[in-house]
């Protein structure tokens, strides 16, 4: 299951984990991220 997060903070939580991917989707004009562990 996806994790919603701050786009910046996923970046870095991207940058700090490694995880295999890291991607944004925007919805109610707000820019969402979505973490895969």
């Amino acid at each position: 299951m996806p994790t919603t997060i701050a786009f910046a903070d996923c970046l870095e939580f991207g940058r700090k984990s490694k995880v295999k991917s890291v991607g944004s989707y925007e919805e109610n004009n707000s820019i969402h991220c979505h973490v895969h562990d």
